[in-house]
C-alpha cells in the first residue's frame, strides 16, 4: 500500500510542532508499506499525488484547523481515487466527521495497531 500523510508543518500556527503522531504511524508501517509525508504550504501536493499514486491520504486533525484538512481533501476527492483517513484530536473527539460524503475512515485514539492492521487487510482485499 501507497500511503500519503498531509499535515502543515511550517505555518505560523504550528512551527515548532513536531507531527509526531504522524511520524510514529509512518515509522510504524514503512517496513511492509511505502509512505510519503507532505508539507501542502511547502510542495504540490497535486503533483506528489500524480507521481506518487497513493492507496490511501491520511489527515491527522486538530480542531481549529480541521476545516483546512476537510476543504483540501475534498478537493482532492474530486481529482484522484484514494482512500482518505483522519485521525488526530479532532476525529477523536469528534468522531461524527466519518458522517462526511469526503471522509471515508477515522482513526480513534491511539490507532498505531488499528492503521497497521488496516493497511495489511486493505492489501490482501485487494490482491
Amino acid at each position: 500500500m501507497k500511503v500519503l500523510f498531509i499535515n502543515k508543518f511550517l505555518d505560523k500556527h504550528t512551527i515548532y510542532r513536531v507531527p509526531l503522531g504522524i511520524l510514529y504511524l509512518a515509522a510504524t508501517v514503512k517496513n511492509r508499506h511505502i509512505v510519503q509525508i507532505c508539507d501542502p504550504k511547502r510542495r504540490d501536493v497535486n503533483k506528489i499525488i500524480e507521481t506518487f499514486k497513493p492507496d490511501i491520504i491520511a489527515y491527522s486533525l486538530r480542531t481549529g484547523f480541521h476545516k483546512y484538512y476537510l476543504d483540501l481533501n475534498k478537493k482532492l476527492k474530486t481529482k484522484y481515487n484514494f482512500i482518505s483517513l483522519f485521525g488526530g484530536p479532532h476525529a477523536t473527539f469528534f468522531p461524527e466527521i466519518i458522517n462526511l460524503k469526503e471522509v471515508d475512515i477515522i482513526g480513534l485514539s491511539e490507532c498505531e495497531k488499528g492503521f497497521s492492521e488496516f493497511l495489511v487487510q486493505k492489501r490482501r482485499k485487494d490482491n
